[in-house]
Protein backbone atom coordinates (compact mmCIF):
# COMPACT_ATOMS: atom_id res chain seq x y z
CA UNK A 1 0.00 0.00 0.00
CA UNK A 2 1.15 3.52 -0.70
CA UNK A 3 0.31 7.19 -0.63
CA UNK A 4 -0.31 9.06 -3.86
CA UNK A 5 -0.23 12.84 -3.46
CA UNK A 6 -1.05 15.24 -6.26
CA UNK A 7 -0.69 19.00 -6.66
CA UNK A 8 -3.89 20.15 -8.35
CA UNK A 9 -5.37 23.50 -9.30
CA UNK A 10 -8.90 24.50 -10.30
CA UNK A 11 -8.77 26.40 -13.57
CA UNK A 12 -12.54 26.55 -13.96
CA UNK A 13 -12.68 23.56 -16.28
CA UNK A 14 -14.53 20.28 -15.80
CA UNK A 15 -11.86 18.91 -13.45
CA UNK A 16 -8.84 20.25 -11.57
CA UNK A 17 -5.55 20.20 -13.46
CA UNK A 18 -2.83 17.93 -12.08
CA UNK A 19 0.49 19.75 -11.74
CA UNK A 20 2.56 16.92 -10.31
CA UNK A 21 2.33 13.63 -8.47
CA UNK A 22 4.42 11.60 -6.02
CA UNK A 23 4.11 8.17 -4.44
CA UNK A 24 5.59 6.69 -1.25
CA UNK A 25 5.06 3.53 0.76
CA UNK A 26 2.90 3.73 3.88
CA UNK A 27 5.87 2.19 5.74
CA UNK A 28 7.43 5.65 6.12
CA UNK A 29 4.30 7.41 7.42
CA UNK A 30 5.28 7.34 11.09
CA UNK A 31 8.88 8.35 10.32
CA UNK A 32 7.77 11.39 8.32
CA UNK A 33 5.14 12.31 10.90
CA UNK A 34 7.68 12.19 13.75
CA UNK A 35 9.94 14.41 11.63
CA UNK A 36 7.20 17.03 11.43
CA UNK A 37 4.86 16.55 8.46
CA UNK A 38 1.81 14.41 7.70
CA UNK A 39 1.02 14.51 3.97
CA UNK A 40 -1.41 11.62 4.51
CA UNK A 41 -3.80 14.14 6.10
CA UNK A 42 -3.44 16.99 3.61
CA UNK A 43 -6.44 16.31 1.37
CA UNK A 44 -7.68 19.62 -0.04
CA UNK A 45 -5.14 21.73 1.86
CA UNK A 46 -3.63 24.76 0.16
CA UNK A 47 -0.05 23.85 -0.71
CA UNK A 48 1.24 27.20 0.59
CA UNK A 49 0.02 26.18 4.07
CA UNK A 50 2.23 23.07 4.06
CA UNK A 51 5.55 24.47 2.84
CA UNK A 52 6.75 25.38 6.34
CA UNK A 53 6.02 21.88 7.65
CA UNK A 54 7.84 20.35 4.68
CA UNK A 55 10.92 22.49 5.30
CA UNK A 56 10.97 21.58 9.00
CA UNK A 57 10.42 17.92 8.19
CA UNK A 58 13.28 17.85 5.68
CA UNK A 59 15.59 19.55 8.17
CA UNK A 60 14.68 16.91 10.79
CA UNK A 61 15.15 14.03 8.34
CA UNK A 62 18.60 15.36 7.40
CA UNK A 63 19.65 16.13 11.00
CA UNK A 64 22.44 13.67 11.84
CA UNK A 65 21.67 14.09 15.55
CA UNK A 66 18.18 12.65 14.95
CA UNK A 67 19.26 9.87 12.61
CA UNK A 68 19.22 7.09 15.23
CA UNK A 69 15.76 8.18 16.46
CA UNK A 70 14.36 8.23 12.93
CA UNK A 71 16.05 5.01 11.76
CA UNK A 72 14.04 3.03 14.31
CA UNK A 73 11.11 3.53 11.90
CA UNK A 74 12.97 1.95 8.95
CA UNK A 75 10.95 -0.98 7.59
CA UNK A 76 12.63 -4.29 8.31
CA UNK A 77 11.70 -5.52 4.81
CA UNK A 78 13.59 -2.61 3.21
CA UNK A 79 10.42 -1.03 1.80
CA UNK A 80 10.60 2.35 3.54
CA UNK A 81 13.84 3.67 4.93
CA UNK A 82 15.10 7.06 6.06
CA UNK A 83 16.69 7.63 2.65
CA UNK A 84 13.28 7.09 0.99
CA UNK A 85 11.65 9.58 3.37
CA UNK A 86 14.33 12.19 2.66
CA UNK A 87 13.98 11.80 -1.10
CA UNK A 88 10.18 11.93 -0.95
CA UNK A 89 10.08 15.06 1.22
CA UNK A 90 12.72 16.77 -0.96
CA UNK A 91 10.61 16.13 -4.05
CA UNK A 92 7.37 17.07 -2.31
CA UNK A 93 8.90 20.35 -1.12
CA UNK A 94 10.13 21.13 -4.64
CA UNK A 95 6.63 20.44 -6.02
CA UNK A 96 5.09 22.62 -3.30
CA UNK A 97 7.49 25.50 -3.91
CA UNK A 98 6.82 25.32 -7.66
CA UNK A 99 3.01 25.45 -7.17
CA UNK A 100 2.15 27.24 -3.90
CA UNK A 101 -1.29 28.35 -5.15
CA UNK A 102 -2.43 24.79 -5.82
CA UNK A 103 -4.00 22.31 -3.39
CA UNK A 104 -3.09 18.76 -2.38
CA UNK A 105 -5.18 15.78 -3.45
CA UNK A 106 -4.36 12.66 -1.43
CA UNK A 107 -5.13 9.05 -2.32
CA UNK A 108 -4.29 6.33 0.20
Amino acid sequence: MSLDIYAVIDTGGAAPVELGWLNITHNVHEQIEVAGADPWGWEGMPIADTIGALRLCLAALEDRQREEELRRFDASNGWGRLENSREFIRKLLALAEAHPKARWHVSR
